[in-house]
């Protein structure tokens, strides 16, 4: 059951991914950004290449609604 369960998240998971488009103008942004300024991923941000690189990231998920007012 719990095999399921995982492939159906997956799928889930999936089709929303395919749901999820991006504005023609962060497209734009992130190919400047990576592609025109020529990114290099092994370049790091310290002074030593010994030094560790902490990085913390989080996630909001925000849910809008569209709600319909009416004016008196």
């Amino acid at each position: 059951m719990s095999m399921y369960y995982e492939f159906l998240l997956i799928t889930i998971i999936g089709v929303l991914f395919q749901l999820i488009k991006t504005s023609e103008d962060e497209y734009r942004l992130i190919h400047y950004l990576f592609s025109e300024q020529g990114y290099n991923p092994l370049i790091r941000p310290t002074r030593h290449s010994n030094e560790t690189v902490v990085v913390a990231f989080g996630l909001l998920l925000v849910q809008l609604i569209h709600v319909k007012k009416k004016f008196i």
